[in-house]
């Protein structure tokens, strides 16, 4: 049996590199489903390695994991080009065209939430907005459980946020 892994890794990493955005866990899933030969399991598997690797780099948010290709990827990517066939790379591009914006908009919200290390936590949050940053704010809450609600409602009330912030500021 062949050992496929450098073509799931080339696949992989063209995706990620020609979306120049960083793709979710889900979204690079979603992609791989539309393949006949790579499962799920496959592509995590693919997944962790490289970025184990240095080739991917990770980002955890509240509501997702998101990856990136490193100048690693690129190198590695114009060395084994050929690993990469040509209809999988058209369904790459078909892939990105078809949900680039669905895309931008699953990626413009981000909630993250840390320790602050004096008892409470941090909950940094941010929309973009054609790559720009519109909105960042860093917000201190007294439990984990207010962080988490913080986050966990930032995607439906951001724009009333938004809204309110510059009402008052503006007035």
């Amino acid at each position: 049996m062949a050992d496929f892994s450098l073509t799931y890794q080339m696949i992989l990493l063209e995706l990620c590199e020609r979306a120049r955005t960083p793709l979710s866990n889900a979204q690079i899933s979603d992609f791989t489903a539309s393949l006949d030969f790579m499962d799920y399991f496959t592509t995590q598997e693919t997944l962790h390695g490289l970025v184990d690797a240095d080739m991917l780099t990770v980002e955890s948010t509240h509501n997702h994991t998101l990856y990136r290709a490193t100048e690693k990827a690129r190198e590695a990517l114009r060395q084994y080009h050929a690993e990469v066939p040509p209809d999988i790379r058209e369904s790459i591009n078909a892939y990105l065209r078809h949900n680039q914006l669905a895309i931008r908009q699953d990626n413009a919200l981000t909630a993250n939430y840390r320790p602050s290390g004096d008892g409470g936590y941090l909950c940094s949050l941010r929309v973009l907005e054609n790559d720009r940053i519109i909105l960042s704010l860093l917000l201190h809450v007294s439990s984990e459980a207010a962080a988490e609600a913080v986050c966990t409602n930032w995607r439906a009330r951001h724009a009333q946020v938004h809204e309110t912030i510059l009402d008052q500021l503006l007035s």
